[in-house]
């Protein structure tokens, strides 16, 4: 192999490399308009054991893109909503808890467990 073929390769894969990494963010779905749910990730790492499934009653519109550069947070439009959230399996296999929270465009939530009540806070690490 001629070195000037493997330089000429090396830095065309680094030349598609940075302008894949710079329009991966192009693709992605807008969020504005929505209240982002985490109930992907907890503090003490992947899982939170809760999954929220429906939003008044409806399927969950959750973050996607055309390349997957995002955990697939949930989108929930603002306003006093109804949600229902499963329990992880490893906890309990198919059970449901429903509540009503009151949610803000364009704040950022995840799930908490108090005193054995699920509840909705805003997520301060992001």
């Amino acid at each position: 192999m001629r070195p000037r073929f493997a330089v000429t390769s090396t830095f065309m894969l680094m030349l598609i490399s940075v302008l894949y990494g710079a329009t991966c963010g192009l693709f992605e779905e807008n969020i504005d308009g929505y209240a982002v749910v985490n109930d992907v990730t907890a503090s003490r790492g992947v899982g939170s054991g809760y999954r929220l499934v429906a939003v008044d009653g409806h399927e969950v519109k959750r973050v996607r893109g055309r390349f997957i550069t995002m955990i697939p947070y949930a989108l929930v439009p603002p306003g006093k909503r109804v949600l229902s959230v499963e329990l992880d399996a490893s906890e309990s296999p198919g059970s449901m808890r429903t509540f009503v929270a009151n949610l803000q465009d364009g704040k950022r939530y995840r799930f908490k467990l108090d005193d054995d009540t699920l509840g909705i806070v805003v997520d301060s690490r992001s």
